[in-house]
């Protein structure tokens, strides 16, 4: 379904908003779906454990999984914005020389 999305968006900025921001969707498309994978690749895993746990009535295990998950969940965004992002020469404020 993401790829049939792509295709009509680039139909779409192709044709009204021009070869620039096609380009920049296009460049995008693929760190995006890494991004939605490894999402996916947690939270299917987890409930999958979860689901495990709960079935055997092992719930104190259940309770530290389900924690354990929202822990990475919250983790996650940040260590990426982190890593994603760097200073930029623009926002650096230089001394005037005295």
């Amino acid at each position: 379904m993401n790829g049939a999305l792509a295709v009509v968006d680039a139909l779409f900025l192709g044709h009204f908003a021009g070869p620039q921001a096609l380009a920049a969707v296009t460049l995008m498309f693929p760190p995006y779906m890494l991004i939605v994978a490894l999402a996916t690749l947690g939270s299917s895993g987890m409930s999958s454990i979860l689901a495990r746990q709960l079935g055997a009535g092992r719930v104190q295990e259940a309770c530290a999984t389900y924690s354990a998950a929202h822990g990475l969940a919250a983790f996650m965004p940040m260590l990426r914005s982190i890593c994603s992002s760097k200073p930029s020469r623009r926002n650096i404020r230089r001394r005037p020389n005295a």
